[in-house]
């Protein structure tokens, strides 16, 4: 595999999360061209071309320009291993380790707790979202609207229907 003729790469430079040179796993770098990941031989990321399935018409696809591109190692391992630890605690300082949770809906009452009235005007709705277009779109028509207030409900789904 030869060299590309581009200027290499400085580890120094890459981000620390776009290399990996841990032990015992095999030492990979993103392609700074397809921004994918692919192998580290000889000091050269290896070569590779840009279409994965096929190998393009006449049986080659073109190879990525970065493909043999040379690192040139101008910091330690043990530096890029610090600067990847100080990437993972800065990264773990921007998410908020507090859970929000949104406040949850009243749930309705049961259908023996409610008047006679508003079960009747919930059975009312249900009947009219099944007829009517607009209602049925989560959207809510005029006298949908007024079906809704009358029975202190949440939008129903598309063909629900209270017995």
């Amino acid at each position: 595999m030869r060299p590309s003729s581009r200027p290499a790469l400085l580890l120094s430079k890459i981000p620390p999360h776009h290399i990996n040179l841990a032990d015992g796993e095999s030492r990979t770098a993103v392609c700074p061209d397809c921004e994918t990941w692919h192998p580290i031989q000889r000091r050269m990321i290896k070569t590779h071309h840009l279409e994965r399935t096929g190998r393009g018409v006449g049986g080659e696809a073109p190879r990525c320009p970065g493909s043999a591109r040379r690192i040139e190692f101008d910091i330690t391992i043990e530096q890029w291993g610090e600067a990847l630890s100080a990437a993972e605690a800065t990264a773990a300082a921007r998410r908020s380790k507090r859970m929000i949770r949104k406040a949850q809906p009243q749930p309705l009452p049961a259908v023996s707790q409610m008047s006679a009235a508003t079960a009747a005007a919930q059975r009312e709705l249900a009947d009219h979202v099944i007829d009517c277009p607009k209602c049925a779109k989560s959207q809510r028509c005029t006298p949908g609207a007024e079906l809704q207030a009358r029975s202190r409900l949440r939008p129903t789904h598309r063909g629900a229907r209270l017995a």
